[in-house]
């Protein structure tokens, strides 16, 4: 039997009478939101919310479909429409508000024309959870973002023998380079620049690969754009990349490390920016909140939409072990996959 199922059946069995009997009261007053309402991986950041996430369709499904768990959650959100005169507010308070609605969402869109869509409309207006809709398209929002920018994921894969200094941390290694390769497209995408987007995207791929340590190295990118990229003659020939564009991807390797300044010609300038402001989101992967993202020095309005699909990539890649091992590319976008 799947353990996570079981897992949850263990606390069912243990807190489910106590969860539907608070709701039939109109306040949810102990603790049982993991398990009773459970979310999507990646919204949560706790212990107990990590460990009973729901990581994919097919545990949504089996939740949904399992006799007790499933029935139980109808139950349970068939109460939610019996009560008269509350707020979800009311009844879960300011946190576990989101959470029903997160996780109504995701079984919403496991069981579609259900009691869930109908806790939507009576507590939400009918609205879906951003974060969590986000979640499950997000795997198509990458695939057609870098159909966008036009590359061929099989084209850019990370190797160790590629790094001038062979790390052992992930901090820059293969996985934060993919996820900066993701964001310059998702970017690219919203800004509706294809051509400077797979400009930036070649950027992204070389831009740490000539760091000769895992701290303070300001000149990594301009040593990426002279070492790094005079090796791709194959990928810049079939991509065909001209004298003009292949300064401005140097240029956005450069700069992503550097102060950014004025350049020759918008093109240069914007291509730079995506680069940077895909490297800037993902400073989600650092726990010391200090080093995290500040949204105030993103370039573009439009990067603030590419934070939530960058986090998740980054919490996915981490839970799934695919940051220590060098993979393809075409490997480590499944991470997307829901």
């Amino acid at each position: 039997m799947n353990t996570k199922i079981e897992d949850f059946e263990v606390a069912h069995k243990s807190h489910f009478a106590t969860a539907l009997d608070e709701i039939k009261r109109g306040r949810k007053l102990t603790h049982w939101m993991w398990y009773i309402f459970p979310q999507i991986y990646g919204l949560g950041t706790s212990d107990m919310a990590k460990r009973y996430a729901i990581c994919s369709l097919d545990e949504a499904t089996a939740f949904a479909e399992h006799n007790t768990l499933g029935e139980n959650l109808r139950n349970i959100s068939g109460e939610l429409l019996d009560l008269q005169g509350l707020t979800a507010f009311q009844i879960f308070g300011d946190i576990d508000v989101q959470k029903l609605q997160s996780s109504m969402t995701l079984f919403d869109a496991v069981c579609p024309n259900c009691v869930f869509e109908q806790v939507l409309d009576k507590y939400y207006g009918g609205e879906r959870d951003k974060k969590t809709l986000c979640r499950l398209t997000l795997n198509d929002r990458v695939v057609n973002a870098l159909n966008y920018i036009g590359v061929e994921v099989k084209d850019f894969n990370i190797v160790p023998g590629m790094y001038s200094f062979q790390r052992t941390r992930p901090t820059h290694r293969f996985s934060h380079i993919y996820r900066v390769m993701i964001g310059t497209a998702l970017i690219a995408h919203k800004i509706k620049e294809p051509r400077l987007g797979l400009l930036a995207f070649i950027a992204a791929f070389i831009h740490d690969l000539a760091r000769e340590n895992d701290g303070h190295d300001t000149q990594h990118g301009r040593r990426a754009a002279e070492t790094k990229l005079p090796k791709l003659t194959h990928l810049l020939s079939k991509y065909a990349i001209d004298s003009e564009e292949y300064d401005i991807i140097a240029k956005a390797a450069t700069y992503h490390s550097e102060q950014l300044r004025s350049m020759v010609s918008d093109e240069c300038f914007k291509t730079c920016k995506i680069t940077s402001d895909a490297d800037a989101l993902d400073r989600c992967r650092f726990e010391n909140r200090e080093a995290r993202l500040n949204v105030s020095y993103l370039y573009f309005n439009e990067s603030r939409s590419c934070i939530t699909p960058i986090d998740f990539i980054c919490k996915e890649s981490v839970r799934q072990s695919k940051i220590y091992t060098e993979i393809p590319f075409v490997e480590f976008i499944k991470v997307a996959q829901f």
